[in-house]
C-alpha cells in the first residue's frame, strides 16, 4: 500500500511511502502519540506532486497527482442513525472482505465511537480522480449505510493518524480481503456524499461527477503499484526546507524527516495485527 504522509496540517513538506504489508500502517496507527491532537501527523491516501498554494500548502486538490486508495471517517451517527462500535466495523468489514486498517479516532469513546478506515487500492490511478475517489468511497460508505463524514469524499483531504500522549493506545485491527478498487461488487449498495445510489456535487473542492460513474471501475485498467528504486531507511532524508517548519512533537513510527522525532524503523519485522 502507498499513501502520503504529512507531519502537520500546515503541509509544506510531505513524504510518499510504499508499505508491502497493511500490517505496517495498523502498527503505525498503534505506535504513533503526540501531546495533542493538532500535533500529530496526517495521512492521505493519495500521492501530491510539488507545487504548494499561496499559503504554501503541498495539500490542495490541484497538487493531487494520484489515488492509492481512500478514507472513511466516521465522526459520529448521521441523521438519528445508532451508533457504530469499532467492534460493528471490524464484523461488517470481515463479512465484506474488504481489506483495510480500522483505527479509532483520538475522540473515541465506548459511548461516543469515533474511527476511520484506510483502504488500499491495487495501485496508483492517475486519471479521472474526482470520479474515481467517489466511487470508492461511495463503496465503503454503503457498507455503513452512509454514515461516513461528507470530507471522506474531498480529494485531498487528509487524517490524522495515532493518539494523544495522555489517552490510552486506540484500538485498530487489520482486515484483509480484495482491495477497494477491485470491488465491483460494492457498486449496487454504493452511497454517495449526497446519500443516493448516484453521485453529485461535492462542493469547491470537487467537481460534478459523471452520472454514470457507477460503472467507471469496469472501465478502469488495475494499474501497476509504482514501486521506488530503493526504501526509506533509517534516519535517511531528501526533504530541504527551513528548520522552523521542521518542529514535531509527535512520536512518529514513520522514519520519515529525522527531526526533533524519536522515530522508530517501521521497515523492521513487526508482529502481524489481527
Amino acid at each position: 500500500m502507498a499513501f502520503t504522509l504529512l507531519p502537520d496540517q500546515f503541509a509544506q513538506i510531505k513524504r510518499f511511502i510504499e508499505l508491502e504489508r497493511i500490517e505496517r500502517l495498523a502498527g503505525a496507527c498503534r505506535a504513533t502519540h503526540a501531546p495533542s491532537k493538532s500535533e500529530l501527523p496526517l495521512i492521505c491516501m493519495a500521492r501530491f506532486g510539488h507545487e504548494p498554494s499561496e499559503k504554501g500548502c503541498l495539500r490542495h486538490a490541484a497538487n493531487v497527482k494520484a489515488l492509492t486508495g481512500c478514507c472513511g471517517d466516521y465522526d459520529g451517527p448521521r441523521n438519528g442513525a445508532a451508533p457504530i462500535s469499532f467492534q460493528a466495523v471490524e464484523a461488517i468489514l470481515r463479512e465484506a472482505q474488504l481489506e483495510a486498517v480500522i483505527s479509532e479516532t483520538p475522540s473515541s469513546t465506548p459511548e461516543a465511537p469515533r474511527w476511520r478506515v484506510w483502504c488500499p487500492a491495487s495501485g496508483e490511478y492517475q486519471d479521472a480522480l474526482r470520479d474515481t475517489l467517489a466511487l470508492w468511497v461511495a463503496r465503503l460508505n454503503g457498507l455503513f449505510d452512509g454514515q461516513l463524514a461528507p470530507e471522506s469524499f474531498r480529494l485531498s483531504q487528509s487524517f490524522f493518524v495515532g493518539s494523544i500522549s495522555s489517552k490510552p493506545t486506540p484500538n485498530v485491527a487489520v482486515i484483509k480481503g480484495t482491495r477497494i478498487d477491485l470491488r465491483t461488487g460494492l457498486d449496487a449498495d454504493a452511497i454517495y456524499a449526497n446519500g443516493k445510489s448516484e453521485p453529485a456535487n461535492y462542493g469547491d473542492d470537487l467537481s460534478p461527477v459523471a452520472v454514470g460513474a457507477l460503472a467507471l471501475a469496469s472501465r478502469c485498467r488495475k494499474p501497476a503499484l509504482r514501486r521506488r528504486p530503493s526504501r526509506i531507511s533509517a534516519g535517511s532524508s531528501s526533504l530541504s526546507t527551513k528548520s522552523s517548519r521542521m518542529s514535531c512533537r509527535a512520536v512518529i513510527d514513520f522514519d520519515l524527516f529525522g527531526f526533533e522525532i524519536h522515530c522508530l524503523d517501521i521497515f523492521e519485522p513487526q508482529p502481524d495485527i489481527d
